[in-house]
């Protein structure tokens, strides 16, 4: 039985400038998840997205959203 691999789109690569344009291209291609790393700085030393960012993610595509929680207490946020 051969075992299906996903490869998703990670939007920590993106051009957070441009970010309406990535999801544009994301939405008009094959992919149908987009992962997200979400940072707070203390689980791990880097910080990257939050809440906010997710819902504005969440305003401009429909695609299933892959969520990589490296947070301390996530029960909080």
């Amino acid at each position: 039985m051969k075992k299906m691999v996903n490869i998703l789109p990670s939007i920590l690569n993106s051009d957070f400038w441009n970010i309406k344009e990535t999801l544009n291209i994301l939405n008009n291609s094959e992919t149908k998840e987009i992962h997200i790393d979400i940072m707070d700085g203390n689980f791990v030393e880097d910080m990257a997205f939050g809440p906010k960012f997710v819902r504005t993610i969440r305003e401009h595509t429909d695609l299933k959203l892959d969520l990589h929680l490296m947070i301390i207490n996530p029960e909080r946020k």
